[in-house]
């Protein structure tokens, strides 16, 4: 099941509000059947993440 470009934009959307008003480039890697891999540059480092959609995870009893 491959990320549809809505749900990527959320995501991504998602992510630049977490760095506040730095400036942050956000590219997906990849994405995978529960998980989705994005490379997080800002001006002072590299990051990855990994994000799964809560919608795609189950409660655990």
């Amino acid at each position: 099941m491959a990320m549809m470009q809505g749900e990527k934009e959320v995501l991504i959307n998602k992510l630049k509000d977490l760095f506040d008003n730095e400036e942050v480039e956000i590219v997906p890697a990849s994405d995978g059947y529960h998980n989705y891999v994005f490379i997080i540059t800002t001006n002072n480092e590299k990051l990855v993440a990994r994000l799964s959609l809560h919608s795609c995870r189950t409660k655990r009893k």
